[in-house]
């Protein structure tokens, strides 16, 4: 885990900036145990960096020739590769700025940010990692500009205000869009960025962006053996070699396609599964396993969660920024409790959607040359399902044409694509919308336990997620290729959902037919979810969803959710909040997605504290 927080001014900075610093940087430490910090002060600057012994940075590399410094927060690979030393690693970087340019910098994978100090420019500078997906946020108060890994943090120690559109965006899609935050005053720094503040300005610029589809390129056996042997390469470099780091398996292709690779790199690793016994993804683990044995650990989703069920709810908030849903990872703290003394690295397969063309269902049937985005079809299918929205609950306070707004904050992620291929568009859209905001949030709480590694988001891997031709990418085929290719044994077993984990052939009918009646059923109760507009609850595999349904009728929740009590209730009709809640008592909490949205809120508002005003 790495935090950062930063004060800085073209002029000397006063007793009150120090004073707002050393808030900020107590508010950060305070929200995890055990960190060490290493503080830089100037007359202009101060700066903490914070980490947890798994970090992969330490504190500052300097340059004492140029007067300049780098620090990292989040995970960074690429450059200095075989460096084992942290400081050293920052080091090595930090010297290639200065001989060769931002370059040194902006070739990094993903997850991290850098916060650079030019000496020789006199500069401070924040660079993104392509998909904005380690979080960053900045603020100005006079002539200070505030810099954060915590929104929450800085909400708590500026004043701000509440932002209307934010809180639509947050309540009907269940996360945050474009750059904004909950508050007016603070912004998140978007993907690929390259941000200068100097002379009293900031520049801000990209150097990065997606590259075009190139349908004359390879084949589809070539691009999957490209891709395949790409991968390995990714995964293995990974490996640290003492057997400290983990493999994620979901039951999804995603996951296992970074197995076959592990397996492939003949260094030691460990899988782990969040799961019971005889659960779906836990039972198709059991099968790969057969196929080729590996270290697998299951981890219950449920241990400790009754006795520190609000405890881990409020750290799940404060680490995520209330940026998401808490009560959907509310086995996150849980599962890294358990797993603390096995890993200090995880490998995930987040990113791998958009190789799998995730959103292009939203217009099956559509040409892809039409290049037109169907916004209705993809927000109802893609963005707001299982959302359960309920704008009744509002006061006044809520935008009367809610809808719109949320139309429009998924418009705007189109408006600058508008000469693309539908399906590039799709797949934009996927990264800088969904990826670098849901997908981020669950990166950056990650990071707090452990190295969140990425090998999906290597920039290699990206280009080449966009170059394909989107119908190499529709209905997963390339993956599916590239895993058949790596380990024929694990793409034989089947996915949680039932198909082949491998290209389909002729003899797959009855699978198919039996996919197809699943997913009817599906969106027959997605209909239902529209016209009722609830959240209908799904088999209860591990037992949580009883638990969860458990702790939300406890005396402490009940508490949490009354009005009276409620550091949010000016969000709210405090006669139909009431009224929903005894309705979601009586029929075990079916609008479960929208209650979790609404505790997130709550705790929130409860951390910032004051009174909070919408602008």
């Amino acid at each position: 885990m790495t935090a950062f927080a930063a004060i800085y001014t073209e002029n000397p900075l006063g007793e009150a900036d120090v004073a707002l610093f050393d808030n900020l940087t107590s508010k950060l430490r305070s929200q995890v145990d055990g960190l060490s910090c290493d503080l830089l002060e100037g007359p202009n600057l101060r700066a903490a960096k914070m980490w947890l012994a798994h970090a992969k940075t330490h504190g500052f590399a300097k340059d004492e020739a140029t007067g300049s410094w780098l620090t990292f927060v989040g995970n960074p690979t690429g450059a200095a590769q075989s460096s084992a030393d942290s400081a050293d690693y920052c080091r090595k970087i930090l010297r290639g700025y200065i001989d060769n340019g931002q370059s040194a910098i902006t070739s990094l994978n993903a997850p991290f940010v850098a916060i650079l100090y030019d000496g020789r420019e006199k500069c401070l500078n924040i660079v993104t990692d392509r998909v904005g997906i380690q979080h960053i946020y900045m603020a100005r108060l006079g002539q200070c500009h505030i810099i954060s890994t915590s929104s929450l943090a800085l909400a708590a120690t500026i004043p701000v205000h509440l932002d209307a559109e934010s809180l639509v965006d947050f309540f009907l899609s269940g996360n945050l869009m474009k750059q904004e935050t909950f508050f007016k005053e603070i912004r998140k720094v978007g993907g690929a960025r390259w941000t200068t503040i100097a002379n009293g300005s900031v520049r801000e610029s990209g150097y990065w962006s997606a590259p075009e589809e190139n349908c004359d390129g390879d084949s589809l056996a070539q691009a999957s053996a490209a891709l395949t042997d790409r991968m390995r390469e990714s995964v293995g470099a990974r490996l640290s070699g003492d057997g400290r780091t983990s493999v994620e398996l979901t039951g999804g292709l995603d996951s296992r396609f970074n197995l076959a690779c592990a397996i492939a790199s003949g260094k030691p690793f460990h899988a782990w599964t969040i799961g019971e016994r005889g659960s779906p993804e836990v039972r198709i683990t059991e099968l790969l396993r057969e196929e080729e044995p590996f270290e697998h650990h299951i981890i219950s989703p449920a241990k400790d969660i009754e006795s520190l069920f609000l405890e881990d709810l409020r750290e799940i908030n404060q680490l995520t920024d209330g940026e998401t849903n808490a009560l959907s990872l509310i086995a996150s703290p849980s599962s890294n409790r358990q797993t603390r003394s096995i890993r200090d690295a995880s490998i995930s397969g987040l990113g791998g959607e958009i190789l799998r063309g995730f959103y292009y269902i939203s217009h099956k049937g559509v040409r892809n040359h039409s290049k037109n985005v169907r916004l209705g079809r993809l927000i109802g299918l893609k963005v707001t399902p299982n959302i359960g929205a309920r704008p009744e609950l509002f006061s006044e306070i809520f935008p009367a044409g809610y809808r719109d707004v949320l139309r429009e904050s998924v418009g705007s992620y189109f408006a600058t694509t508008a000469d693309k291929g539908l399906y590039w568009r799709l797949d934009d859209f996927y990264l800088r919308a969904r990826e670098e905001r849901f997908a981020g949030r669950s990166c950056t709480l990650n990071n707090f336990y452990y190295r969140c590694e990425l090998p999906f988001f290597d920039n290699e891997i990206v280009d080449m997620s966009f170059r394909l031709p989107w119908k190499f990418k529709s209905n997963s085929r390339i993956v599916k290729f590239g895993l058949a290719e790596s380990h024929p044994g694990y793409a034989g077993v089947p996915l949680v959902s039932g198909l082949p984990a491998r290209p389909l052939n002729a003899a797959d009918w009855p699978l198919l037919i039996m996919h197809y009646c699943n997913f009817a059923k599906k969106a027959v109760k997605k209909a239902k979810q529209v016209l009722f507009r609830k959240s209908l609850l799904s088999a209860d595999d591990t037992g949580m969803s009883g638990l969860v349904a458990r702790k939300l009728r406890s005396a402490e929740m009940a508490s949490l959710l009354e009005p009276d009590n409620m550091a949010s209730s000016f969000l709210y009709d405090g006669d139909r909040f009431r009224e929903f809640i005894k309705e979601n008592h009586r029929n075990g909490f079916q609008d479960r997605v929208q209650i979790g949205l609404i505790i997130s809120f709550e705790l929130t508002c409860r951390y910032v504290g004051g009174t909070l005003q919408v602008n």
